[in-house]
């Protein structure tokens, strides 16, 4: 099924994602296909890469230990289904954020990604993304 992104939002407690007026094709079970986002141009704009994201899957005993503006690592798990991984410094595994072919794009070429934290409430964690 194709769904159209244009005003296309995500609800996320009192937060809303507007993905502007890209094409995202939406698969079963495995979740959305996420290759229609990016948005900045060619792989050369890696360091102006910037997005406000959610933490997906929180490590509870992790995110107990986050604090508003602490950084983050991004690490990519390539294969067939691309996870970018959220890690502390310490090394420790916060969650993910839903990936976008721009960020593993760059991730794949070797571009330091870091995610700083906005805000926590509860195990609801709100990340910066910006090229390191």
């Amino acid at each position: 099924m194709l769904v159209s992104a244009v005003a296309y939002r995500v609800s996320w407690p009192t937060l809303h994602y507007d993905f502007g007026n890209d094409e995202v094709e939406m698969s079963g079970s495995e979740g959305p296909d996420y290759t229609g986002f990016g948005g900045i141009g060619g792989l050369g704009d890696c360091s102006g890469l910037r997005s406000v994201k959610p933490l997906q899957a929180p490590d509870a005993d992790v995110v107990s230990g986050l604090s508003v503006d602490d950084d983050l690592n991004l690490v990519l798990h390539d294969g067939d289904q691309p996870v970018i991984a959220v890690m502390t410094k310490a090394g420790e595994e916060a969650g993910a954020i839903i990936p976008e072919l721009k960020l593993i794009e760059c991730l794949r070429l070797g571009v330091a990604f870091h995610a700083t934290v906005n805000s926590i409430h509860g195990g609801h964690v709100l990340l910066s993304v910006h090229a390191a």
